[in-house]
């Protein structure tokens, strides 16, 4: 499995990942995750179903950050800021749950 996944419009913009894009361990820990909890399908619905709101959903999650680190602490809400950052990001996540799923 692998969770690069690119659409053909992205690889000719320069190759290199922004600082905030969601790194390939961070996605394989986080499909990991998912899979051990069994909420991948719930992840897959989640991802696909609010990819028109990913835009503000990421600002909600970085204007909530000072109330929400004592509930959930800051790696994980980094990490939910990386994957909500950016298109590619979520389709990578998609895609990395898609075939671990598939594999199965």
């Amino acid at each position: 499995m692998s969770c690069r996944h690119s659409r053909p419009s992205e690889e000719g913009r320069g190759g290199g990942e922004s600082p905030e894009s969601l790194s390939d361990s961070e996605c394989r820990g986080l499909v990991d995750e998912l899979q051990r909890r069994g909420l991948s399908e719930l992840a897959l619905f989640f991802l696909e179903a609010h990819r028109p709101l990913r835009g503000v959903a990421s600002q909600a999650v970085l204007i909530s950050v000072p109330l929400l680190v004592p509930f959930f602490g800051a790696k994980h809400l980094t990490l939910l800021q990386k994957v909500l950052s950016s298109d590619r990001s979520v389709e990578r996540l998609v895609a990395a749950i898609e075939a671990r799923r598939g594999r199965e």
